[in-house]
């Protein structure tokens, strides 16, 4: 008895059935999904230049109250919150702003950021991942910069 194989369409690939030849990978009728669009490491320039300008400031400050403060007005999360964030996470104060920026805006946990941002690799890429305006990261950086500069800790 002679058994011929069939080859069956299934999903968007071939299926060959009783043979052990590996389903068709080019010829005509086959369809190959769409390539993942590039990802991309490289921070956006504005929000590189408010994160550098806001770390500056706190530095100077010394990241004392004021610098808390700043960060606690535009993240709407406690000073002390944040003062612990900083001893577990040893991130600056910009990225701290950021991580809890994008937590507030994503419904995130401050922790699964922290996961996403390594996977991410950027924060803009990160924030375009959760669909959130790199430019609104780097407009509450700013925020957070004038009114540390001013010595006012106003939400914007």
């Amino acid at each position: 008895m002679i058994f011929a194989a069939a080859t069956l369409v299934h999903g968007q690939g071939n299926v060959s059935v009783g043979t052990n030849i590996p389903p068709m990978t080019r010829g005509p009728g086959i369809v190959r999904p769409a390539p993942a669009p590039a990802r991309s490491n490289t921070e956006d320039p504005a929000l590189v230049s408010a994160l550098a300008n806001f770390n500056a400031a706190a530095k100077t400050k010394g990241e004392g109250a004021s610098t808390w403060e700043a960060i606690s007005a535009q993240a709407s999360v406690p000073a002390a919150t944040l003062r612990q964030q900083r001893a577990s996470t040893k991130m600056n104060p910009g990225q701290l702003l950021l991580a809890n920026s994008l937590t507030s805006s994503s419904g995130n946990a401050f922790a699964k950021i922290l996961g996403l941002k390594t996977n991410a690799g950027s924060w803009t890429q990160l924030a375009k991942d959760l669909r959130i305006d790199p430019a609104r990261l780097a407009a509450r950086l700013n925020a957070a910069d004038a009114s540390l500069k001013r010595g006012k800790t106003k939400k914007s």
